[in-house]
């Protein structure tokens, strides 16, 4: 698979399973399909730091020592700017209300089936 194609896959399945409960989403992208972007992602810390979750994902294939979602935190969470909430440096994982912080799971989760290559296939 290329990687045009990757990425268009990846970025639709956020845009299925992550942005349909975003309540950043714009109004009426409820009725988009997943193909199309949206004009939040631009702002959206989960499209931003794209490249770097799934580089992070990519890099803890098949090493079952590796946490994710405290990886995810500790590289792109611990350097994001983007969390507004007072006080939330220090209490970032309590307080931030970013689409990344409140869907690290779901994200990881997601990533990792894309990305991860299924066992014994080619």
């Amino acid at each position: 698979m290329s990687h045009v194609s990757s990425d268009r896959i990846v970025k639709e399945s956020l845009r299925a399973h992550i942005c349909v409960g975003c309540v950043d989403r714009p109004e009426g992208s409820t009725l988009w399909g997943p193909s199309v972007e949206r004009p939040c992602e631009s702002n959206c810390t989960i499209f931003a730091n794209l490249p770097r979750l799934e580089q992070i994902v990519d890099n803890a294939e098949g090493d079952a020592r590796v946490d994710l979602v405290q990886k995810i935190r500790g590289t792109v969470c611990l350097n994001c700017h983007s969390c507004k909430s007072p006080g939330a440096i220090g209490h970032r994982e309590e307080l931030c209300t970013c689409p990344l912080n409140l869907n690290h799971e779901k994200v990881t989760g997601l990533l990792q089936t894309l990305l991860t290559p299924v066992s014994g296939s080619d």
